[in-house]
């Protein structure tokens, strides 16, 4: 497995906290998915950042939750191509924030295809 580079995590405590505040919300049966675009001045910035969170209270274990993350972080990676190129507008970053819902863990090929749902929707809420 391979990993996001640090330019598309989002980091920003600030940028976290708007996200949260007044950001936008898709549903997904495994992830709750906050979206919101954000103002960069930042010279070749990445298109997009992502913050993911897999609860405590929902995933006791540690060491399961890291696991999780890197199910999500894989998956995102390999679905990045399939984010439709019209939802990035040249001077905005899209932030996002995927939460985890489950109580349980779940298998990589049942991530990769709802984060890939998720997105699909996040595109379609956008564009329309």
């Amino acid at each position: 497995m391979f990993d996001l580079p640090k330019k598309y995590k989002l980091t920003s405590k600030k940028s976290i906290d708007r996200l949260f505040s007044s950001g936008n919300k898709i549903e997904n049966k495994v992830f709750r998915l906050l979206w919101q675009y954000e103002e960069e001045v930042v010279k070749n910035p990445a298109p997009f950042k992502i913050l993911i969170v897999v609860p405590k209270k929902n995933i006791q274990l540690s060491s399961t939750r890291n696991n999780i993350k890197r199910k999500m972080r894989e998956s995102i990676r390999l679905n990045k191509p399939f984010f439709d190129k019209s939802i990035f507008k040249n001077s905005n970053i899209l932030n996002l924030a995927i939460i985890y819902q489950k109580q349980e863990i779940i298998d990589f090929y049942v991530v990769k295809k709802n984060i890939k749902s998720a997105f699909r929707n996040l595109t379609q809420k956008i564009c329309n």
